[in-house]
């Protein structure tokens, strides 16, 4: 994601996690930061990572089909592997829709619908302050201000007071 590594390490490798993150340092110079994965947790879906090489930061920026994606992998859900569903979303929405994109996370969806489909507006929900923070920074860096409104809160108490979604 952006320029750090997750990768998952076994038990038997454990002890030469040091090695393993700084060799992954050593051979791709676009990353700067190795994560070890200790899987996710609780209903916001937030990874249980620990730096194991390079700079100690867990914030990064991801560029997908042109888009400044700015995430804290460790306070925020981001899956770089739901590129392509992306952009297929983006390819069904109807100039002039509606659209809401609930538990929108970090916006990465709203992001993509509002650049390359036509829609009235993008209503981006989701009840993590973190990620609602790293939305409204990624709406403002994308200038997508105009098509992609950023809602915080339980998306069954915010979606019965938005426009019907298309």
């Amino acid at each position: 994601i952006g320029d750090i590594a997750i990768i998952k390490i076994s038990e038997e490798a454990m002890k030469y996690k040091e090695e393993i993150g700084n060799a992954l340092l050593a051979t791709h110079k676009n990353i700067k930061v190795v994560c070890m994965d200790k899987g996710v947790k609780d209903e916001k879906r937030i990874r249980n990572i620990e730096i194991i090489a390079g700079e100690h930061r867990t914030e990064t920026i991801h560029r997908e089909h042109g888009i400044k994606i700015f995430v804290d992998i460790k306070k925020c859900y981001y899956s770089p592997r739901l590129a392509t569903e992306r952009k297929r979303v983006a390819g069904m929405v109807k100039k002039g829709d509606n659209v809401i994109d609930m538990f929108a996370g970090v916006a990465p969806f709203s992001l993509i619908i509002a650049k390359f489909a036509q829609p009235s507006m993008v209503y981006a929900i989701d009840s993590n302050p973190d990620a609602i923070f790293y939305a409204n920074k990624n709406v403002w860096a994308n200038r997508l201000e105009d098509r992609v409104k950023v809602l915080q809160g339980d998306a069954m108490e915010i979606v019965p007071q938005l426009p019907e979604a298309d």
